[in-house]
């Protein structure tokens, strides 16, 4: 558990090292200005939530001085097929694509495809994804070894399960849904093995669309909370908290936003988006994508005051001073 002042720490060295690798890849002999030629930054996308990643993105692309030569290509949310994903990808690479920034591992998997089968060299830059060794991507996180690399969420689905025992101690069931054919829901399930519980139980609930996760709420029990984690399939099931914090049902999350939540424990896509950034920005100033080290997003705890003393739910003090921010 990080207090404020370490994370400011943390994010001021974060930039103090992008700086650094920014200055040494633009040579001092140009200056440090990107250079003139047009660059074309094609965008994949799957879920809509995802999208303030690419916002970041520009942003920090802009504070590095690009300017007019960036040209980012983006259609929006594409869906989630695999088939669509790689359209959209070879439609990325026919536009004249220099380098592809992915949200999420489904789109990162479809660029991949892709730009194999063409048999191109183009850069891939993700954020946010889950397990990119795991996943096949990179060979190691320090030294990607691939054409791939980008920013991860370090997978803190224990973390988020002790913040969520510390928020809202009387808890004696976690439950959460999720899709069967979704690889992100099956990735964060599987980090559930490994954790000690204690005398927690933990149930997941496999649906396959947010009506029947609606249908199903009835059935949990008053002494449980509903932990809400990523499930790109099922969106984000904004109705299905609503309904539960309406039935006296506390929600949790884990990398999900507080709107719905009494809490989360989360990144922020946009700085996630401005984090990789700057590792653009190395490649496009010449450096190897393959020796691009993979960065860990940041992980911070918002409270939802508003939701909690709407809902009766005493937070500690403790807590609400180890908070991030907190939401009314």
């Amino acid at each position: 558990m990080l207090p404020n002042d370490e994370g400011v720490l943390h994010r001021f060295v974060r930039r103090i090292r992008d700086a650094f690798w920014l200055i040494l890849g633009c040579g001092l002999l140009l200056g440090c200005q990107p250079a003139s030629q047009s660059i074309t930054i094609g965008a994949l996308n799957y879920l809509s939530q995802l999208d303030p990643a690419l916002h970041g993105l520009e942003a920090g692309l802009i504070a590095q001085g690009y300017g007019a030569e960036l040209n980012i290509i983006y259609a929006g949310n594409v869906g989630q097929s695999l088939t669509l994903l790689e359209a959209e990808a070879q439609r990325l690479l026919d536009e004249g694509a220099d380098v592809l920034f992915t949200m999420g591992t489904v789109p990162t998997l479809a660029a991949r495809n892709v730009i194999a089968a063409s048999g191109r060299q183009v850069p891939v830059v993700f954020a946010p994804m889950i397990n990119p060794v795991s996943e096949g991507f990179v060979y190691s996180l320090a030294e990607p070894g691939t054409g791939i690399t980008g920013v991860h969420n370090a997978n803190l689905v224990g973390k988020s399960v002790e913040w969520l025992q510390m928020i809202l101690p009387e808890t004696r069931h976690i439950v959460t849904f999720y899709h069967p054919e979704d690889i992100i829901s099956e990735s964060l399930l599987a980090s559930f093995h490994d954790l000690a519980l204690g005398d927690l139980t933990f149930e997941p609930v496999a649906v396959s669309t947010p009506v029947e996760a609606m249908q199903l709420l009835g059935g949990i029990s008053r002494d449980a909370t509903l932990l809400m984690m990523p499930t790109p399939r099922l969106g984000g099931l904004q109705s299905v908290q609503e309904a539960a914090l309406a039935m006296g049902i506390p929600v949790f999350g884990y990398n999900v936003p507080v709107e719905h939540t009494v809490a989360t424990f989360t990144v922020d896509w946009f700085e996630q988006g401005e984090q990789a950034s700057y590792l653009l920005g190395r490649i496009l100033s010449g450096a190897d994508p393959a020796l691009v080290s993979v960065e860990a997003a940041e992980s911070r705890l918002l409270i939802n005051q508003g939701i909690a003393q709407r809902n009766h739910i005493v937070i500690d003090h403790r807590w609400l001073a180890l908070a991030h921010e907190i939401a009314w």
